[in-house]
């Protein structure tokens, strides 16, 4: 009986020493700050230089590449261009695929 009295024993203050360190983790870890993103999230706009031919698609732009890819393009005086070939130096919004021009020249 003595015996079985100390394996009881034992066992529930490893059951009270777990449970405790359990809480203090739980505590810790809603005192810790929020994880930092991680470089892909950091990184939303990009400068670039492309070249393409500047399309109109209702009362939006893109630029349409040799390679056939798209990109919506946001600034002034965009539909001075549409139809011609440009090279366009902007900042890329990888998440959008949009391009917020700051110079269109054209394609040499």
């Amino acid at each position: 009986m003595k015996k079985y009295t100390k394996t009881v024993v034992g066992l529930v203050m490893a059951l009270v020493v777990g449970f405790a360190f359990t809480m203090a983790q739980a505590e810790e870890a809603k005192k810790a700050p929020a994880p930092q993103a991680t470089e892909k999230q950091e990184v939303k706009a990009m400068s670039v230089v492309m070249k393409g031919k500047i399309e109109a698609v209702g009362q939006a732009f893109i630029l349409k590449t040799p390679e056939q890819k798209e990109y919506k393009l946001q600034g002034k005086d965009l539909k001075a261009h549409v139809g011609k070939n440009v090279q366009v130096k902007g900042m890329l919004d990888q998440a959008t695929q949009t391009i917020n021009v700051e110079e269109i020249t054209p394609a040499q």
